[in-house]
């Protein structure tokens, strides 16, 4: 950016001239439209408008508008001195959807008015998942009780856009991270986990919401399937008699897979104090 003010009286002497033609020929500008092209409702972009100065004296230059979306541009003057090229911001922001048609007046040596066009579209933020749909299906070789999956978020637009999710009561899913912000022009992945409830062994099924911050919701059908398993313990209860102060007493169970397919499972970690179970996890084969 050059100064606004002049440093001496013949810098004044040349920005206060006016120009015949031939020298306004020697002022180069560019480019005669900035098209901003979609532009996410509520975001800020900007372009450069330049000036280049091909006469032997400085020349004062300044970009005005009138337009509210383009308020945030620079519009101070700049004194360019000669060879020497200014280059003017030109910001763009909208709160409102648009097609939107400006201009914006740029003045040499306060006398000498031109303008440039201003073009954008303003579009709600649009962020779009990989896939609409989600299967969970758990392996002969998984041990653990919940499946992960990952889906891709992209983001196409000129700005961040923002996202969270909005799940069912109860819901047998979980998201993470649940809520986020996805770049400009690229794509982020987020972890969906299946928890079987254990009431249904024909396919849980539920529709999760990704909610986007000044755009419209994107949505994912995920299923979870897992296999119908049935195990008994061969014992009731477990008596361990009379135990004496910092002593181990072991003692063994059984559990027994009821059913034609391999079994998994898993103890809960919240046991009686002094109680430990070795393993508490692991997979039981079809008797």
């Amino acid at each position: 950016m050059f100064t606004s003010e002049p440093n001496s009286q013949a810098e004044y002497r040349d920005i206060m001239k006016e120009l015949n033609a031939e020298e306004l020929q020697k002022v180069f500008v560019g480019p005669t439209t900035i098209d901003f092209g979609i532009v996410y409702v509520k975001s800020r972009v900007s372009r450069f408008f330049a000036v280049k100065n091909q006469l032997k004296t400085a020349i004062v230059v300044q970009i005005t508008s009138n337009n509210g979306e383009l308020a945030e541009s620079y519009q101070r003057p700049q004194i360019i001195p000669p060879m020497q090229v200014a280059g003017f911001e030109v910001a763009f922001y909208s709160q409102n959807l648009q097609t939107f048609k400006g201009s914006v007046k740029y003045t040499i040596n306060s006398k000498h008015e031109f303008y440039f066009a201003v073009n954008a579209q303003v579009e709600p933020v649009k962020l779009l998942l990989e896939t609409n749909t989600m299967a969970f299906r758990f392996q002969e070789k998984d041990e653990e009780m919940e499946i992960m999956n990952t889906i891709t978020i992209n983001n196409k637009g000129n700005a961040p856009g923002k996202y969270n999710w909005e799940l069912p009561q109860n819901s047998v899913f979980k998201i993470s991270p649940f809520k986020g912000e996805v770049p400009a022009d690229s794509s982020t992945k987020v972890s969906i986990i299946y928890t079987p409830s254990g009431n249904n062994f024909k396919g849980e099924s539920e529709k999760l919401t990704m909610q986007v911050e000044n755009g419209e919701n994107q949505y994912i059908t995920c299923t979870g399937y897992v296999n119908e398993a049935k195990c008994e313990f061969r014992e009731t209860a477990l008596d361990f008699g009379n135990v004496l102060v910092s002593q181990e007493q072991p003692k063994a169970v059984y559990l027994k897979n009821k059913h034609k397919g391999t079994a998994v499972f898993k103890i809960s970690p919240r046991l009686p104090p002094g109680i430990t179970i070795t393993p508490m996890s692991g997979r039981i084969p079809p008797d």
